[in-house]
């Protein structure tokens, strides 16, 4: 049977170079993705321009009154925008005896999303 210091020095030869190893191989594998990642994004954009360049650029028609040498994007009529809300909950009890309050309670904070249309 091994000995508990034994033990404790495999577990340290193997594993320490397991653990280094396998943090190696996912940073490289990150570092790839995310040179793919520009890769692609690059390759979309010229895409995009390449068929800015054939097209050319088209005003939209908008509601607004445009100055000399200004144009309009385009627009959304309708967005909905999440807003962060946030409330305290509060439980608990207590009474004052004499000039002494016994008793407690607990407080908890709690967030959710609203979605807020905006018109």
């Amino acid at each position: 049977m091994l000995t508990g210091n034994f033990t404790t020095f495999i577990v340290i030869v193997v594993g320490v170079p397991l653990v280094f190893l396998l943090v190696l191989q996912t940073q490289k594998a990150r570092k790839r993705q995310k040179v793919e990642r520009i890769a692609q994004m690059e390759q979309e954009a010229r895409a995009f321009f390449d068929q800015l360049g054939r097209t050319g650029f088209r005003p939209v028609e908008a509601r607004l009154i445009l100055q000399k040498e200004e144009f309009a994007g385009p627009e959304e009529t309708a967005v909905v925008l999440p807003e962060t809300r946030s409330f305290r909950v509060y439980g608990g009890g207590g009474t004052r005896v004499g000039e002494i309050y016994l008793g407690g309670g607990v407080s908890e904070s709690e967030h959710f999303l609203r979605k807020k249309l905006e018109v």
